[in-house]
């Protein structure tokens, strides 16, 4: 009998346990669902929206990809000045940073007399489709299909897209310790096939 009761208490504390942990779950997933509806709609804002609520201008540094370079050492990406609206908010900082980075090349380059244009990283047709922070620092990117459908040269352009997002949010924007990607929404394994991005980038 004793050990019926024990038995009994046993599962009692394993249905608490899992009722405990689902209600948690259901919390927190409310919780995320706010922040990307709240979020979602400032990131729609049109730069018309963006120029009234600014308080001027922000100067900003991108890091983008040098075409050749195929070791991620310090050459990997090279700096490019941009100038955003300066908001006092991280989240639409990020997301002007992330839209500059995605934007086409600034024209063309000129160097000893000879003009080139600077190759894309990223496709034309791809887009940021909603970015968010989190409490502990952590940047989530959530990249649109296109993006990675437009990444063709391999392991290194995969690089070069994860790099030059991760090091342009954490050098501009304090507030950025990591950055999270996500495709269409969703989490995945890598990014178009060779760079796992299961974890976040540093």
């Amino acid at each position: 009998m004793r050990e019926g009761k024990w038995i009994v208490v046993a599962l009692a504390l394993v249905v608490v346990a899992i009722g405990v942990s689902y209600y948690l779950f259901v919390s927190e997933r409310d919780r995320q669902l706010a922040i990307r509806e709240e979020v979602a709609q400032e990131l729609d804002l049109e730069p018309e929206v963006l120029e009234d609520r600014s308080t001027g201008e922000l100067k900003v540094t991108l890091y983008v990809y040098r075409p050749g370079a195929t070791d991620s050492g310090k050459n990997f990406l090279r700096k490019e000045e941009r100038t955003v609206f300066e908001t006092g908010d991280p989240i639409l900082t990020a997301r002007q940073i992330v839209q500059e980075l995605l934007a086409e090349s600034k024209g063309v380059e000129s160097g000893s007399g000879a003009q080139r244009v600077r190759l894309r990283t990223f496709s034309p047709k791809g887009h940021l489709r909603q970015l968010y922070l989190l409490d502990d620092g952590t940047a989530v990117v959530d990249l649109s299909q296109e993006i990675v459908q437009g990444i063709l040269g391999g392991v290194t352009w995969e690089l070069a897209v994860i790099e030059s997002i991760t090091r342009s949010l954490r050098e501009n924007v304090p507030q950025v310790k990591r950055v999270f990607f996500l495709v269409e929404g969703k989490q995945r394994r890598t990014l178009a096939g060779h760079v796992s991005i299961e974890e976040p980038f540093m």
